[in-house]
């Protein structure tokens, strides 16, 4: 059972980066300028340093502005109404919390979530 649960989610994974490439190239097509993706994590969890460090890496020719907003500390919330004020399009939620923020704004623009650990009770 724990090798389907796995396998599902490296399916899941793998169809979240295709998506996800699509949908880059999908704000590119629509905008003159390089759309502006806004990339939501925080440097108080170690573990995000290194998705963060991926998808940089993964991006780095891509024609996009890549807006890194760290949501770690007292001014977090200042420093996300001021990423939304970039007029993202396209939103990287890395972690719980940053998907839980995300959510949390009047947006109409897509959230790619990553790193998310959920209870049962928040799921449901």
């Amino acid at each position: 059972m724990g090798a389907r649960n796995a396998e599902r989610r490296m399916f899941a994974g793998g169809l979240g980066l295709i998506l996800f490439h699509r949908l880059l190239l999908a704000a590119a097509a629509q905008s003159v300028s390089p759309p502006n993706v806004v990339v939501l994590t925080s440097s108080a969890v170690e573990a995000y340093a290194g998705a963060l460090e991926g998808l940089k890496s993964g991006l780095e020719k891509a024609p996009l502005l890549l807006s890194i907003v760290d949501l770690a500390g007292p001014d977090a919330e200042a420093r996300l109404i001021q990423s939304m004020r970039l007029q993202p399009r396209l939103i990287v939620a890395i972690g719980t919390d940053s998907t839980l923020r995300a959510a949390s704004q009047d947006l109409s623009v897509p959230v790619v979530s990553t790193m998310v650990l959920l209870s049962e009770t928040e799921a449901a």
